[in-house]
């Protein structure tokens, strides 16, 4: 496997699927969808090697992308991580678990297949936000060692990047003159800290094919308006990263526990995931977020909603269910499992499992 250290050297955007008209203002969206770092990976195979990863489905395996900040990991923070609500940062973590006892809400009257909720007892007002978390605070997080959990183990996204706004004007490609009126538009690009790179990680059929990114220069094209990045490439197991306390996890019939998705995820069915067909799972509760849209480029395609392309509702990373075996049950099932072609959006639907304490 081939884990890809991606430094930007310009400002980034990346879309969320959204048409983007004259006039329009266009916000970049953060964290980026796996498959736009596995487009642009794939660029430079179909520049030297004219190999299509669409149509010759060469990617096995594909993770990120991920947070890199001196040696440290940090990946999308679960959704029940939160802290108290006020203007500066708090210096507490509450994290809110399932219960069925609650005295303001009462399941039995929702109409969601939904038996408990996401609760905390605190005389505080807390809400969730937005950050990352290491390599360290996640396995506490899927182990239950919820006291553990500490600010040091977050990135904001603040300390990730900056949002650097321009204005543009469209112009005919071959003249660089404009062509019509109502040309102007706005653009928020992202421009991530000097100490921040992307990582993710790649395995491909043909184990020959990591010769072609050794060639130089080790730049591709990357986001919206191609901007470019510079890469380092080095032989690297994803799954080595969990695997000192992977054996720690245990389920057992009666365990409560939780999958985590890594990446956004799509389903057939909503916001409800195939997990849930599960017979040895019983679903218990969820914590989620908003929707947002996931989209791809295809030239095939010609749809006067989306443009080019294909656009699908999807969880956000750091999305989390609960669950109650019924019996003994194999990790191994979920671990680390994802979505594998282009076509099913590659890279996401990665998700975890982590067990209550």
């Amino acid at each position: 496997m081939l884990k890809f250290t991606i430094t930007p050297l310009d400002v980034l955007l990346f879309r969320a699927g959204r048409p983007f008209n004259p006039g329009d203002y266009a916000e970049s969206i953060f964290p980026p969808f796996p498959h736009t770092f596995a487009g642009a990976i794939g660029g430079k195979l179909w520049t030297y090697k004219s190999i299509s990863i669409i149509e010759q489905d060469i990617i096995t395996k594909f993770y990120g992308p991920f947070i890199q900040k001196a040696n440290t990991f940090y990946f999308p923070m679960p959704l029940n991580i939160l802290r108290e609500r006020k203007t500066g940062e708090s210096e507490r973590i509450y994290i809110s678990i399932p219960t069925k006892d609650s005295k303001l809400i009462n399941t039995e009257n929702m109409n969601i297949e939904i038996s408990q909720l996401p609760w905390i007892k605190t005389d505080k007002e807390v809400e969730p936000f937005k950050s990352f978390i290491s390599l360290e605070g996640l396995k506490y997080w899927l182990l239950g060692y919820y006291n553990k959990i500490t600010n040091e183990h977050l990135l904001a996204y603040k300390d990730i990047f900056e949002t650097e706004s321009r204005i543009g004007i469209r112009t005919k490609f071959t003249t660089h003159t404009t062509t019509e009126e109502n040309g102007l538009y706005r653009v928020s690009f992202l421009r991530v800290k000097d100490d921040i790179n992307f990582v993710c990680w790649i395995d491909f059929k043909d184990k020959d094919l990591k010769e072609i990114f050794n060639q130089g220069p080790k730049i591709f094209q990357l986001g919206g308006e191609r901007r470019q990045v510079m890469y380092e490439m080095e032989e690297s197991d994803f799954e080595e990263l969990f695997r000192d306390f992977k054996n720690k996890i245990t389920i057992k019939k009666g365990s409560a526990i939780k999958v985590l998705y890594l990446t956004p995820a799509v389903f057939n069915n909503g916001w409800i995931p195939e997990v849930n067909n599960l017979e040895e799972l019983e679903f218990k509760s969820c914590s989620i977020g908003k929707y947002i849209n996931i989209g791809k480029w295809d030239s095939s395609k010609k749809d006067s909603k989306t443009g080019r392309g294909t656009l699908r509702r999807a969880i956000p990373a750091g999305s989390i269910y609960w669950y109650e075996a019924k019996k003994d049950f194999n990790i191994e099932r979920l671990w680390l499992t994802h979505n594998t072609k282009f076509d099913e959006f590659i890279g996401s639907n990665l998700k975890i499992v982590g067990v209550e304490e």
